[in-house]
């Protein structure tokens, strides 16, 4: 399992958290509030500007295996 707070330790410029996860992991994300997905391929960016909301989706995407490993 990979270190989440590492997930957490640095913003994008525009000041978002930007979380790397599995393409399956759409459903999950669409009971999520104030986010913003990216599609790139396989993998979807998840970006979130709330520290908590991204802890949240952190646990819930590892819990399921659904990180992507970049």
């Amino acid at each position: 399992m990979p270190d989440l707070s590492s997930y957490l330790r640095k913003r994008d410029p525009l000041g978002f958290f930007t979380i790397p996860a599995k393409r399956d992991a759409m459903d999950l994300l669409s009971g999520f509030q104030d986010i913003i997905v990216e599609k790139m391929g396989p993998i979807i960016l998840v970006k979130v500007k709330s520290r908590r909301l991204a802890k949240t989706i952190l646990a819930s995407l590892s819990e399921r295996r659904l990180l992507a490993d970049i």
